[in-house]
């Protein structure tokens, strides 16, 4: 099975069309790395205290969920 996608990058709208296309990889591995990674590092900091960190990212999975957006599908 192929798909094909086809951008008329003369026109504004497909041009960012076709960047969110090229970049969609880079965009979910900043995914990854804020939602799996970042809590990690954070929740060693004695700044940030671990009841406000657990608020943010469980609003980030919101979000993600929301959007119906699963990283294990966009990731090897």
């Amino acid at each position: 099975m192929k798909a094909v996608l086809e951008f008329n990058l003369d026109d504004v709208d497909d041009r960012y069309a076709h960047k969110r296309c090229t970049k969609s990889l880079d965009m979910a591995l900043v995914l990854f790395e804020l939602l799996h990674n970042s809590y990690r590092k954070l929740e060693y900091e004695k700044d940030i205290d671990e009841k406000t960190l657990n608020i943010v990212f469980n609003h980030f999975n919101e979000l993600m969920e929301e959007r119906n957006i699963m990283l294990d599908d966009l990731i090897e």
